[in-house]
């Protein structure tokens, strides 16, 4: 284990360069192995006004970068035989309901991994100012299911968080 912490210790001055170079502010990195903390390491400032810097406390707003880690963990689990894509989300959270028949029964993980579900693009619900939800998560299903439909069942990708 010490040579992976070593490892990604040896990683700080090229993560700080790549900061500089695109120009961002500040990021925070935790590496978990087998559901334990490894390592964690800030860099930059999560204020730069202040000159507060980035540390293993501060909270980051990731917005749709959840939806790579979502695709990467549904992909993990089909490759995994768990799940396939085409699997109607129904039956992997079976409190989902739409008052549309069809996107209640026929909704599938790529559908939604693939925003083709026709959902209107109602954004503003889920995010207040500076990252805060507006809804708990154990709302997030009731909300979807009040989602109107704007575009046909698997008509056209049409972006929704």
């Amino acid at each position: 284990m010490r040579a992976i912490i070593d490892r990604l210790q040896a990683l700080s001055p090229a993560i700080t360069n790549i900061l500089s170079t695109s120009g961002t502010v500040g990021e925070s990195i935790g590496v978990l192995n087998h559901g334990e903390v490894i390592y964690t390491k800030g860099f930059g400032y999560r204020d730069i006004d202040r000159r507060l810097p980035m540390n293993e406390e501060t909270v980051v707003s990731l917005f749709s970068l959840t939806k790579a880690m979502a695709a990467s963990a549904v992909s993990v689990l089909v490759s995994e035989g768990t799940t396939t894509f085409d699997t109607p989300l129904v039956e992997i959270i079976p409190d989902f309901r739409h008052h549309d028949p069809t996107i209640q029964s026929e909704t599938t993980l790529r559908d939604l991994l693939t925003h083709r579900v026709g959902w209107a693009q109602y954004n503003a619900i889920w995010m207040q100012d500076q990252g805060r939800l507006y809804l708990d998560k154990n709302q997030s299903l009731i909300t979807a299911a009040t989602l109107p439909v704007t575009a046909g069942f698997r008509e056209k990708f049409q972006y929704n968080n």
